[in-house]
């Protein structure tokens, strides 16, 4: 059986709560004395479990909810389009082709990317905005290593994931591929 790290997070919050709660005020179990007080003063400082554990859960609520409204970025040479969810895309002309900028000017590509995030954003209108999964679809053929790179580039811009679909998919299709590749 596999457990989830949120799952470990709760457990040791209510441990901790119990462990505290008995140590230091109820002493349902054990008796007052200078060695269970001092116990239930250490164990203050792992008091804010429970918030983690709340935090956590927050946290992968907010990552499901950016799964269903996907980043589609299209790269066609020098031509840059960038479109969140059915908002109007941004589009940015490079004067460098795409397969240069890769290689060579990963600073550039990145501040191209971080830049039609942040215009994909602004066209939101809303109060949070996660971090989106990005679907990348490029025309032309990437290696692994390209990929990869261009993973890296494309996370450090702001991405939460980045999925790398064909250009005649669907992004359904695409996160379908993401999905799978959590369950592995």
């Amino acid at each position: 059986m596999k457990f989830k790290k949120v799952y470990v997070i709760d457990l040791m919050a209510i441990f901790t709560l119990l462990v505290y709660g008995e140590f230091k005020h109820f002493h349902y179990f054990t008796e007052i004395n200078d060695i269970n007080a001092s116990i239930g003063t250490m164990s203050i400082f792992l008091l804010p479990l429970p918030f983690y554990s709340l935090a956590a859960r927050f946290i992968d609520f907010m990552n499901k909810k950016s799964l269903e409204c996907p980043v589609v970025l299209k790269i066609a040479d020098a031509n840059f389009e960038m479109q969140w969810g059915n908002h109007e895309p941004v589009n940015h002309v490079s004067k460098n082709q795409f397969s240069h900028m890769l290689h060579s000017q990963n600073d550039e590509l990145e501040s191209i990317i971080t830049e039609m995030l942040m215009a994909c954003r602004l066209k939101l209108n809303k109060k949070v905005v996660l971090k989106p999964v990005v679907v990348v679809k490029t025309e032309e053929y990437l290696t692994q290593l390209e990929k990869d790179r261009l993973t890296k580039i494309v996370s450090r811009s702001g991405a939460l994931d980045v999925v790398h679909g064909q250009v005649n998919t669907t992004s359904a299709d695409d996160l379908e591929g993401l999905q799978l590749r959590a369950l592995f």
